[in-house]
C-alpha cells in the first residue's frame, strides 16, 4: 500500500514492478483490497484521497525514500523522464547537483505542457536538493515565481523570503524584492475580501477568487453576478453593475453593490435597505446606503457615520470604500478641498491592499479636484504620500491622534494605520523622531 500511494500517478504495471524490486509478493496486496481500501485493476485507487495520504505517511522517511527509489528505477527513463526525476528527487537524502538539475529540465517541459503546479513543484524540490548556495537561491526565486503564477501565493511567499536571504544579484534581489512586495498586497486584498464576504454573511453564495479578482479590475473567470457587480463600480460602469447585482439578490451582500450602482444610475427605488443593522459593520453600511439617498447636510452626516463605523471593524477594504463615496460626493459639492482628503485616504489604502479597480477610480476623482496623484506603477516605500505627510507633520506638531483625525477629518484608527506606514518608511520608532527626519 505504500508503494501504490507513493506513485501520484496510479501505474499498476509500475506499483508491481516496484514491489517485485523491494521483494514484497504480489498477494501482500489482498487484505487492503479485500477490505476496499485499494483497487488494483487498471488503475490504482484508494478508497479516499485521505487513505493514500494516511498510508504514505506511515512509512518511516528512510521507507519513502527506498521506496521511491524503487518507483523511479523502474520508470522508464525515456518514456517518463520526469515521473522518473521525480521519485529519484525525493529517494535522495540530500543536496545533489545532478538531480536538481534534471528536475529543472523537468520544469521547462512542464511549462511547455501547461503545467504551472508540476513546474512549479519540480522547481521546489530542485532547489531544495542545490548544494550551492548562489545557485539554490536563484532555484528558489524561480520557484517562487512559479508558484505565484500557479496561484500558490503563500507558498509563494515563503520561497522568496528563503531566496531573499540567499547570495542573489543586485538584479535577483530587485526582482524578488518586487515579487514579494506584489505577493503580500495579493495576500492583503485576499485576506480583506474574506472579511467583508465574511462581515456580509455570503460565505456560500460567492466565489472568493472572482471577488478578488474584480477588486482587482480583472473581469472574473466565472459566472459570478456579484464578483461582475464588484467589478463594474469599481471601473465606473454602474449601469452593468445594477443590472449584475439585481441577478445576483439571492447574494446578501450584493446590497451594498446595487445600492451604489442603482443610486449613481437614477433608480433609487432599487435601492434596498438592510433587514436590521446589528454591529458596526451593518450599521457602517446603512448610513453608506442611506448617503446615497440624501442630499446635503444629512448626506454628508451619514457618510461621517458610515466611516465612524467602518473604522471600527476590520474590514478595511469598505471603510477605504467609504471614504471614496464621500470624497466623491464632496467634489460634486464643490468641496474640494475636503473631497481631497478623502480620496487621498481612499487611494493610499486600496493600493495598499492591491484593489487596482477602486484604486484607479480613486486617482481619477482625485485628478478631477485639480490635485496630480502620485503614480502607483512603481511604489516607493521611503517616499511619503501627501495624506502621510500631513499627518506625520501634525504628529511632529504634537497633535494626538484624536485632534489629527478632526482636523483632517479621518478617524484616529485611520490616523494610526498612516502612522504606521510613515514609522516604517522613515524606519523611525515613535513620534518623538519625527522632528530630525521630517523637512518643513
Amino acid at each position: 500500500m505504500q508503494v501504490a500511494a507513493a506513485d501520484f500517478v496510479g501505474d499498476p504495471v509500475l506499483v508491481w514492478r516496484a514491489a517485485d524490486k523491494l521483494g514484497i509478493a504480489a498477494r501482500a496486496a489482498n487484505p487492503a483490497i479485500e477490505a476496499g481500501l485499494l483497487e488494483l485493476d487498471t488503475h490504482v485507487r484508494f478508497r479516499h484521497p485521505a487513505v493514500r495520504r494516511a498510508v504514505y505517511w506511515s512509512a518511516t522517511l528512510p521507507q519513502r525514500q527506498e521506496i521511491h527509489q524503487a518507483l523511479g528505477d523502474v520508470t522508464d527513463q525515456w518514456t517518463d523522464p520526469d515521473r522518473r526525476a521525480w521519485h529519484h528527487a525525493h529517494a535522495t537524502p540530500g543536496p545533489q547537483e545532478a538531480i536538481a538539475a534534471e528536475l529543472e529540465r523537468c520544469t521547462v517541459r512542464a511549462q511547455s505542457r501547461g503545467g504551472l503546479s508540476a513546474a512549479a513543484a519540480f522547481l521546489e524540490r530542485a532547489a531544495i536538493l542545490t548544494p550551492e548556495p548562489a545557485q539554490r537561491a536563484r532555484r528558489l526565486f524561480a520557484a517562487a515565481a512559479a508558484k505565484h503564477d500557479a496561484g500558490a501565493r503563500n507558498q509563494a511567499l515563503e520561497l522568496v523570503a528563503a531566496a531573499l536571504a540567499g547570495p542573489l544579484s543586485a538584479g535577483e534581489r530587485a526582482k524578488a524584492e518586487q515579487l514579494r512586495h506584489q505577493l503580500r498586497t495579493a495576500t492583503s486584498l485576499m485576506d480583506e475580501v474574506r472579511r467583508a464576504v465574511e462581515a456580509g454573511g455570503s460565505t456560500d453564495e460567492v466565489c472568493i477568487e472572482s471577488v478578488l479578482e474584480a477588486w482587482r479590475g480583472v473581469a472574473p473567470t466565472t459566472a459570478d453576478d456579484y464578483a461582475k457587480a464588484v467589478l463594474y463600480n469599481g471601473i465606473g460602469r454602474h449601469d452593468a453593475a445594477r443590472d449584475a447585482a439585481l441577478r445576483a439578490l439571492h447574494t446578501p451582500l450584493v446590497i451594498t453593490e446595487l445600492a451604489e450602482a442603482a443610486a449613481r444610475t437614477g433608480h433609487f427605488d432599487l435601492v434596498k435597505a438592510l433587514p436590521d443593522p446589528v454591529g458596526d459593520w451593518a450599521s457602517g453600511i446603512q448610513a453608506r446606503i442611506d448617503a446615497l439617498l440624501t442630499e446635503g447636510a444629512q448626506a454628508d452626516a451619514h457618510y461621517r457615520d458610515s466611516i465612524t463605523y467602518l473604522d471600527r471593524t476590520h474590514v478595511r477594504i469598505e471603510l477605504a470604500r467609504a471614504h471614496l463615496l464621500y470624497g466623491e460626493w464632496l467634489r460634486r459639492e464643490h468641496r474640494r478641498i475636503d473631497a481631497r482628503t478623502q480620496l487621498r485616504t481612499s487611494l493610499e489604502m486600496f493600493t495598499s491592499m492591491g484593489a487596482e479597480a477602486f484604486a484607479t477610480r480613486a486617482q481619477r476623482e482625485l485628478r478631477a479636484t485639480g490635485e496630480t496623484a502620485r503614480k502607483r506603477t512603481q511604489p516607493n516605500h521611503n517616499t511619503l504620500t501627501a495624506q502621510e505627510t500631513q499627518v506625520a507633520q501634525l504628529a511632529r506638531d504634537g497633535l494626538s491622534n484624536p485632534e489629527i483625525g478632526t482636523r483632517l477629518f479621518i478617524s484616529p484608527r485611520t490616523v494610526q494605520y498612516h502612522l504606521r506606514k510613515v514609522f516604517a518608511k522613515l524606519d523611525i520608532t515613535s513620534r518623538t523622531q519625527l522632528d530630525r527626519v521630517l523637512l518643513g
